[in-house]
């Protein structure tokens, strides 16, 4: 499935382990750049059974469309609310369960929280959209059996923050009709057809796009007991950082 994880840095940032498809910005945040530029960040954690070579493909590029319009609409967010979003992510988590949520039901009205001040990050998704009157109504809050997520990350330099930040998109697995906070997914799909769906779908992202591996190691990107990673043209992510 796919992932594309562009990045905004200023030099020296401490995120060395990034070697995706970056641009140095001080001072600017990625989602600015998203908006302007069209750069798009995406992983999905799950693949989808399928049969047949076409639908593979079909759904991929599709998958890749829903993930290019939902990561639109989680830069909006971004820019409209940086200025709480940044303290959230800096440390001051008083007002984190009205900016940083997933799970919001009839039930649950609040959600989950969804912010860690160690790896200053800030996570929402399409339910939080949906109760703040962001998300379409003429869309569904889910695709399939998963959920589309953006988690925001500050960026600093010797732990202060340089004014840049960087997300990382992904549609996570639903359990029970709400995304999985522990464990992890199985994945069930054949190796074959994770290629075609994921060959699909970077063919319309671009060279930002990458892979999180199909359960296992698969070449030079790893997914094991130690680490996990997701990959793409020349950088790797560690999924440690972000979730």
């Amino acid at each position: 499935m796919p992932l594309i994880s562009p990045t905004t840095r200023a030099p020296g940032s401490d995120s060395s382990h990034l070697r995706g498809q970056s641009c140095q910005q001080k001072g600017n945040s990625l989602l600015e750049l998203m908006l302007s530029l069209g750069v798009m960040a995406a992983v999905t954690l799950s693949v989808i059974t399928m049969n047949d070579k076409a639908q593979n493909k079909e759904r991929g590029r599709l998958a890749a469309d829903a993930l290019q319009s939902f990561t639109q609409i989680a830069a909006q967010y971004f820019i409209a609310n940086r200025v709480e979003l940044e303290n959230i992510m800096s440390g001051d988590l008083s007002h984190a369960a009205n900016f940083c949520a997933i799970n919001l039901s009839s039930a649950s009205p609040n959600g989950v929280l969804a912010a860690n001040a160690l790896k200053r990050t800030c996570a929402i998704d399409t339910s939080l959209l949906k109760a703040k009157g962001l998300w379409p109504e003429s869309l569904p809050i889910n695709t399939g059996a998963n959920r589309f997520v953006a988690v925001f990350r500050q960026l600093t330099i010797q732990n202060v923050a340089n004014g840049a930040d960087e997300v990382l998109v992904f549609s996570a697995p639903l359990d029970q009709g709400a995304i999985r906070t522990q464990g992890e997914a199985p994945f069930t799909a054949s190796v074959g057809q994770f290629v075609e769906q994921t060959h699909a779908s970077l063919a319309s992202l671009g060279a930002m796009g990458g892979f999180i591996p199909p359960g296992k190691d698969y070449g030079a990107c790893l997914y094991n007991d130690s680490i996990k990673q997701a990959c793409g043209q020349g950088w790797k992510i560690n999924l440690s950082d972000f979730l």
